[in-house]
């Protein structure tokens, strides 16, 4: 099997180094040193994971993130930061960044999420397979139940979302959820949180880590119902 492709982009030539070492017998990795050279070996290479410094040079972390994604380059996002500032924190959530570090970072901490992020990207689902058993494939991964009534429920809101990503969460997207699903509007999302809320209280933080941000603590936040259903829409696209 080919090796995934890991792009570090750091101004730090030490820690870009460190990094380097790091990973380079288990993937394909580039480097570079600014935002510039970063976008040139998106453009060639689309990276499966990326590894980019808030501060990088001539396009900053944030920009080069929202610059990929207007180019349908999906790469999974590591973000290193000296400082988690709101603003940086509301925007990493915004542009779908898998995880935001720290710096100085552990090394084996930064390791072991690279390696999160590289389990993620692998096959979990058969080729060819409908769209509802790929967002059931999310859902479970999660730890949400399927016996729950909010399953089905977050199941054809997730579908509905990846359709029309604008869509009003309680004027629109639950009431027709309620359709799909034999069930009135106000069920829906109260359904819809009691499965999140049940997922949340028996979770395995290393997954939910995998897809949603961590806060200013570190720790992930337990989404809002449209939180959820947005950024499990955004990982249904990406395929």
């Amino acid at each position: 099997m080919e090796k995934q492709r890991l792009l570090i982009a750091e101004s730090s030539e030490e820690l870009r180094d460190v990094i380097y070492d790091l990973f380079r017998g288990s993937f394909q990795v580039h480097c570079c040193k600014d935002g510039y050279e970063a976008q040139k070996i998106l453009r060639e290479y689309a990276p499966d994971i990326l590894v980019v410094d808030v501060m990088l040079p001539g396009v900053d972390g944030l920009s080069l993130v929202q610059w990929a994604l207007e180019r349908g380059i999906r790469s999974r996002v590591l973000l290193l930061t000296r400082f988690a500032s709101e603003y940086v924190m509301e925007t990493a959530v915004r542009l779908g960044v898998s995880y935001v570090m720290l710096k100085p970072c552990d090394l084996s901490a930064l390791a072991a999420r690279v390696e999160d992020l590289s389990k993620s990207l692998l096959p979990a689902v058969t080729v060819g397979e409908d769209p509802k058993s790929q967002v059931s494939g999310l859902l479970l991964a999660l730890g949400l139940r399927p016996k729950l009534r909010g399953f089905a429920c977050l199941r054809e809101a997730v579908l509905l979302s990846a359709q029309e990503e604008c869509m009003s969460v309680t004027k629109v997207l639950y009431p027709e959820v309620a359709k799909r699903c034999g069930c009135q509007s106000v069920h829906v999302e109260r359904n819809i949180r009691s499965a999140i809320e049940t997922a949340w209280e028996t979770r395995d933080e290393t997954v939910w880590r995998m897809y949603f941000i961590p806060d200013g603590t570190g720790q992930v936040a337990r989404p809002t119902n449209a939180a959820f259903i947005s950024r499990l829409a955004d990982c249904f696209r990406a395929g």
